[in-house]
C-alpha cells in the first residue's frame, strides 16, 4: 500500500466521475478521448485504425468529426443551478466570521460563489469536500475545496457510546490529492515553463506521542490520550513537517473536513444525479456517428466499369477516370459503366432511435425540476430541497471555527 492507494468506494465510483467530467466539458473534449466513447467500425479496424495506419486513421477521424455530441450535461447543470440561485442565498454568520462572506476560500471566492460551486459539483459528481484552514497570522479562517476525485482515501470508523452502542462515525484518517503546476524559477529560461507537481495532504487523528513515520513530537503531554488533528503534505517524494493546527491556542480534536454529497454529508460517495443524462448523451453521440456515416455513404456511390476504358480512338487507356459534370467515360464495345451505392433501408429506423434519445434526454433533465411524490413545489422549495446539505455543512464548519474570535487561529496547512 502506498500514499496513492485509494478507498474501495473510490475505485467503484471513479469511472462514473470520469464520464461526468468528460461529458460536462463538451463536444471537443469528448471527441479528443477517441475510442473511449466512440469505437471504430469493423472496416476501420481492418484498415489499420488501431495501429494509426491509413486509410483506417483518416476514415475514423472523418467518422468521429461528422458526429455531433449534445452538451446536455452542461446545459442541465446551468439550468438547475440557475433555478437554485434565482434569489440570493440567506447566509448568517457570527461577527468574527463576517469577512468570509466576501472571501471564503483560499482562491478568494465569496460564500455565494462557493455555494454555486457546491451545487455544480453535487450535480456533476455527487460529492464535494470542504476543509477548514486558517493563515498563520490573522483571525479569519478560510475553506479549501476538493473535487470528488481529490478525496482519494479515508477512514470514518464507527464510534461506540454507552454499552457499546454505535452512535456516530468519526473521521480519523483522510488523504486529499492536491496536484498542481509549478513554474520554474531559474533565470536561464525555465521561468516560462510549467511542470506538474504530485502532491498529497494527509490528515489524521493521533495520540500525544512520537509520530511513527516522521519522529516528530505531535504534542508535549504524552499522558493525555485525547486524539489530536495532525496533518502533513507529501509532494514529489518529499514530505513536510507534521503540523498540529491550533484554535485559540488549543489543538483540535477532530479533522475539520466535511463532504457534501448529493443527498447527505456522508463520506460514502452518493449516486450522481446527472449520470443517466451523461450516458444518454454518449448514446446519442454514437447514434449520431452511425446515422451520419450512413448518410455519407448513401451520397458516395461507387462507379463500376465493365470492360476496358478506351480513348477517342478506341484504344485502351490507363488514364484516371473522372466523373461529374463535363466528364466523359468511354468503354469498349459491349462494356458498361454504372454507379452502385449503399441501400438506405435502415436509415428511417436510425433517425427514429436518435429522435427518441433526444426526447428522453430533454425529459430527463426536466424531471429533476418536478415536485416529488406528485406534490406541488414552489421554486423556493426546490432550492431548499436541493441545497439542504450545504446549510448543514456550513453549520458544521462554523462549529469547528467557533473559537476563532477568542484566540490565535490554526496554523496554516
Amino acid at each position: 500500500m502506498t500514499i496513492e492507494s485509494v478507498h474501495p468506494e473510490y475505485t467503484e465510483r471513479q469511472p462514473d466521475w470520469e464520464t461526468m467530467r468528460d461529458t460536462y466539458k463538451g463536444q471537443r473534449w469528448v471527441k479528443e478521448q477517441g475510442f473511449k466513447y466512440l469505437k471504430p467500425t469493423s472496416g476501420q479496424v481492418l484498415d489499420g485504425v488501431l495501429t494509426n495506419q491509413e486509410p483506417g486513421k483518416t476514415t475514423y477521424e472523418a467518422y468521429r468529426d461528422r458526429a455531433k455530441f449534445p452538451n446536455h450535461v452542461a446545459d442541465a447543470v446551468g439550468v438547475l443551478v440557475g433555478v437554485m440561485h434565482r434569489k440570493p442565498a440567506q447566509i448568517n454568520l457570527p461577527e468574527a466570521l463576517e469577512p468570509m462572506r466576501a472571501k471564503a476560500t483560499r482562491k478568494g471566492e465569496s460564500l455565494e460563489q462557493l455555494l454555486r460551486k457546491i451545487n455544480e459539483e453535487q450535480l456533476i459528481a455527487g460529492r464535494y469536500g470542504l476543509l477548514a484552514d486558517a493563515p498563520r497570522t490573522g483571525a479569519v479562517p478560510f475553506i479549501v475545496t476538493y473535487k470528488a476525485e481529490a478525496i482519494t482515501n479515508w477512514d470514518d470508523e464507527l464510534v461506540d457510546g454507552p454499552e457499546g452502542e454505535f452512535v456516530r462515525r468519526e473521521l480519523n484518517f483522510l488523504v486529499l490529492r492536491e496536484d498542481t503546476f509549478k513554474r520554474g524559477d531559474s533565470a536561464a529560461g525555465p521561468v516560462f515553463d510549467w511542470e506538474a507537481q504530485r502532491r498529497f495532504r494527509i490528515a489524521r487523528l493521533v495520540k500525544n506521542e512520537a509520530d511513527a513515520e516522521t519522529g516528530s513530537k505531535l504534542a508535549p503531554d504524552e499522558e493525555d490520550d485525547t486524539l489530536l488533528y495532525a496533518t502533513f503534505v507529501e509532494y514529489d517524494e518529499a514530505r513536510s513537517d507534521v503540523v498540529v493546527p491550533k484554535m485559540a491556542g488549543r489543538p483540535l480534536n477532530e479533522i475539520p473536513f466535511t463532504v457534501i454529497g448529493a443527498n447527505d454529508l456522508n463520506l460514502t460517495p452518493d449516486d450522481i444525479p446527472l449520470l443517466g443524462l451523461a450516458e444518454l448523451a454518449l448514446s446519442i453521440y454514437r447514434s449520431e456517428a452511425d446515422l451520419r456515416q450512413t448518410t455519407f455513404m448513401l451520397g458516395q456511390d461507387t462507379l463500376v466499369v465493365i470492360g476496358e476504358e478506351v480513348d477517342d480512338n478506341g484504344e485502351a487507356t490507363q488514364a484516371v477516370t473522372r466523373i461529374g459534370a463535363g466528364a466523359k467515360i468511354s468503354v469498349q464495345v459491349g462494356g458498361d459503366a454504372k454507379f452502385i451505392g449503399v441501400e438506405g433501408n435502415g436509415l428511417p429506423e436510425q433517425r427514429r432511435i436518435l429522435a427518441d434519445d433526444y426526447n428522453q434526454a430533454r425529459e430527463m433533465g426536466s424531471r429533476l425540476l418536478e415536485p416529488r411524490a406528485g406534490q406541488a413545489e414552489s421554486g423556493e422549495a426546490l432550492k431548499v430541497r436541493v441545497t439542504f446539505c450545504i446549510a448543514s455543512a456550513s453549520r458544521a464548519t462554523r462549529r469547528t471555527w467557533s473559537g476563532a474570535r477568542s484566540g490565535r487561529p490554526a496554523t496554516a496547512m
